[in-house]
């Protein structure tokens, strides 16, 4: 046999053998619950799963060695990402192979026995206490071994625990990849053929957990925007947004986060539409968004309604019953009376009783003498509204007679005195009220068209006709047009107001119409000149006719709260001096302070005004003041205004111990406050406190703080 050896000299650059390589055939999960120690030593379970795996088929992270035909060992390490052999706090250990709990590195032999792929069983990615300094030992040596090649070396790095700690406290603690390196397994040399997974997330910490959204309070809203909107949520970080989207189109709108209620709630404000004049219900759906790791929830369906002012019945008046007269005469019956033998003892009855079997007639009540009665008798015959008389029907065909009664029965019927009988009072009852209500429906359909025609020229009309505008009034009765509304519950008042036709109100309040009425969302003429940025003049005008300030609408909202949120500082101007006391000003909903709301939404020109009515210290139905929602937000500007404002003395300085400990996220905020303490002279005698959570053990390595209880 002949064998032909070429030596590697001889092989030309395009057919050099090609270098060894590392393949991952099955990638880690995506999402894991990082675990704690004492679970893992006490019942190891649910190690790292392959992302193929399932119920019936596991799966672990498989990698394959390519190009390289001798004995190998392909090395696992748990890092924080793939930008370089960054190490990660937290510990890589297994438990399966009866040799006791074993940490990184992870080394598997691959050969030709097993295709050069390694299988890593029983992984488990532990949490680190971060402030233990074993762990930070552990850390600095696994930082030296990945650095060093096959054997450790502790020397490549100094140990220098002020470094470590704070390239601990700028890791991402939550993410962390697989990381892959081969060696010969002989010569132990690497062979350069290093591989990062795929990220995997902590399933069990919100800055990486999967978003969902579990359950929503409101799914229609107006098309303007502005809704609240309640959801129960898996929990999350203020990170998240909230998208509002169409299914096939490219409009998206970020809502308006109002408050995260300790992670797992979210109350949050519908963005416009961008189409305000849609004449039906438009379907879009909205989704949490997370942008540091591109991650979505759940889509949830949403509609926006159409704009009352674009409804067809917009225009449409309420007056009274409404009643219509071809209704109300459908409605009209003819009653049926029982035949009452004459009172008197004068023998008649079988006379009578003779004449009702034989005779083909109905009995016709007429006097000539009761004005009322003829009245009656001709609208009843002649005016089409009863074919004839239908009063005593016995079942035999019905003809117009009249009899003549003899003086016996004068005490039992209609004589020549005029009277009537008892027996024949409802019938007259029945036909007054019948020709009363067609007088007052004739009334109320004059009126109706009057108020018809008042409202479309508030709605339709772009130049005000004074004139036509002033004869409407003249011609409408005062007692009928302060109770004038349209199917939304809306006054002449208000619809000028939505229509932003102010020079309208000047005549309807004059006319009497109301300016505290509120319409079917609660709101009153103030609520909805501050919701249609009307002019301070017009806020002016309608204060001094008596527009109250302490209405609240079905949002818990008065008209400085509705102020505040939206940022109307020159119209709040106008609206404070009216504020008496600011606990008559509490929202419905929440007990925010017109203050809260102004720091809420980050309204810093308002916040100075409101200070002179409203203490920062008084907390909402949550338990939260104004300066800690200021703090939560992180708004350094207001933070500062607001303890500018507070004075030390009549302060207890356990509440901003307090806040530290409980509200403060980040370094800005706890060296301002901090600073204010300074300055407050109550820095000294501190006392080392025991803190259980993250925040408080932060806070605690930068400071010990003073606790006066």
């Amino acid at each position: 046999m002949l064998i032909h050896v070429v030596k590697w000299s001889q092989l030309s650059a395009s057919e050099e053998m090609p270098k060894p390589s590392l393949e991952i055939l099955e990638q880690p999960q995506s999402l894991y619950r990082f675990r704690y120690l004492t679970e893992f030593k006490d019942n190891p379970h649910g190690p790292l799963t392959g992302q193929n795996s399932s119920k019936v088929y596991k799966t672990f992270p498989t990698v394959r060695l390519k190009n390289y035909c001798k004995k190998a060992i392909i090395r696992c390490w748990l890092c924080v990402n793939s930008n370089g052999k960054n190490v990660h706090i937290h510990q890589l250990l297994t438990k399966n192979d009866g040799r006791g709990i074993r940490n990184e590195p992870h080394d598997v032999v691959v050969d030709t026995t097993n295709n050069f792929t390694a299988q890593f069983e029983g992984l488990n990615i532990i949490h680190a206490v971060t402030k233990g300094k074993k762990y930070l030992e552990g850390f600095h040596e696994k930082k030296c071994f990945i650095n060093s090649g096959y054997e450790l070396n502790k020397l490549v790095y100094p140990y220098n625990e002020a470094e470590l700690k704070q390239e601990v406290k700028n890791m991402e603690k939550n993410k962390a990849v697989l990381y892959f390196e081969a060696f010969d397994y002989e010569t132990h040399e690497k062979l350069g053929c290093d591989i990062f997974s795929h990220e995997i997330k902590n399933s069990k910490n919100p800055h990486t957990s999967t978003l969902k959204i579990a359950r929503q309070s409101v799914t229609c809203g107006k098309v303007s925007g502005g809704t609240e909107v309640i959801i129960f949520v898996e929990k999350v970080t203020k990170d998240v947004k909230i998208m509002f989207s169409e299914r096939n189109g490219p409009w998206k709108e970020e809502a308006e986060i109002v408050e995260i209620w300790h992670q797992v709630a979210i109350a949050f404000r519908t963005p416009a539409y961008k189409d305000l004049s849609i004449d039906q219900d438009k379907e879009v759906f909205f989704q949490l968004v997370r942008e540091s790791d591109n991650s979505f929830s759940n889509e949830m369906p949403f509609s926006y309604r159409p704009a009352q002012t674009t409804q067809p019945k917009y225009c449409e008046p309420v007056i009274g019953k409404k009643r219509r007269i071809d209704e109300d005469l459908s409605s009209v019956g003819v009653p049926s009376y029982p035949y009452s033998p004459p009172l008197s003892e004068q023998n008649y009855n079988s006379e009578i009783d003779s004449f009702y079997n034989s005779q083909d007639c109905v009995f016709h009540v007429m006097s000539n003498d009761d004005p009322f009665l003829q009245d009656c008798n001709e609208k009843l015959r002649g005016g089409g509204v009863l074919p004839g008389i239908m009063d005593y029907t016995y079942g035999v065909p019905r003809t117009e007679c009249t009899i003549e009664l003899g003086p016996g029965l004068e005490s039992d019927g209609v004589g020549g005195h005029g009277h009537i009988s008892e027996s024949n009072e409802p019938f007259v009852d029945e036909a007054r009220k019948h020709i009363s209500a067609e007088n007052e429906d004739d009334v109320e359909q004059k009126e109706y068209k009057l108020a018809k025609n008042l409202f479309q020229l508030i709605l339709k009309e772009d130049n005000p006709s004074f004139t036509k505008f002033n004869d409407i009034l003249k011609n409408l009765s005062h007692e009928k047009l302060i109770h004038f509304r349209n199917i939304f519950n809306k006054t002449p008042i208000h619809m000028a107001i939505e229509n932003k036709k102010f020079d309208y109100l000047e005549p309807l309040v004059l006319a009497g119409i109301d300016v505290n009425a509120l319409d079917v969302d609660g709101n009153s003429s103030l609520h909805l000149a501050i919701l249609h940025d009307a002019q301070p003049k017009i806020i002016s005008f309608l204060l001094e006719k008596g527009a109250n300030t302490n209405l609240f609408n079905t949002d818990g909202e008065t008209p400085i709260h509705l102020a505040c949120r939206l940022g109307r500082k020159l119209q709040l101007e106008y609206l404070l001096p009216s504020m008496r006391s600011f606990t008559e000003h509490l929202s419905i909903k929440t007990g925010d302070t017109p203050l809260h709301v102004a720091v809420q939404h980050g309204h810093f020109d308002l916040v100075s005004p409101l200070l002179k009515k409203v203490p920062i210290l008084f907390p909402n139905k949550g338990g939260y003041t104004s300066l800690d929602l200021a703090i939560i937000k992180e708004d350094d500007r207001i933070v500062k205004l607001l303890l500018s404002h507070m004075d030390p003395k009549e302060r207890k300085n356990i509440v901003i111990v307090n806040i530290i400990l409980t509200k403060v996220k980040s370094d800005m905020m706890f060296e301002l406050l901090m600073d204010y303490m300074r300055r407050a002279g109550e820095e000294p005698d501190f006392v080392s406190i025991k803190y259980e959570n993250k925040l408080s053990s932060d806070l605690n390595e930068k400071c010990i703080i003073k606790r006066l209880l």
